[in-house]
């Protein structure tokens, strides 16, 4: 752990993290399970992250992150 004392905002100094973590990401549940989806169209979104515990769910072959899916 780092502690940086600057008079810049930490906003400026993080910037990647900040505009990773401020893509439009969601969370939803996928035939029971919980995965982080990006849009990329009106109801096609792209996993990004699965995040389960369950071994049984990162053996899904519809579900995996890169997968294109099609909500709703």
């Amino acid at each position: 752990m780092t502690i940086i004392y600057s008079p810049i905002p930490h906003e400026f100094i993080f910037a990647d993290y900040f505009n990773y973590k401020n893509q439009e990401e969601h969370m939803v549940m996928y035939e029971g399970i919980p995965i982080v989806v990006e849009p990329i169209g009106h109801t096609k979104y792209k996993v990004k992250q699965i995040l389960s515990t369950d071994p049984e769910h990162y053996l899904n072959d519809k579900c995996y992150p890169g997968a294109v899916l099609s909500l709703f």
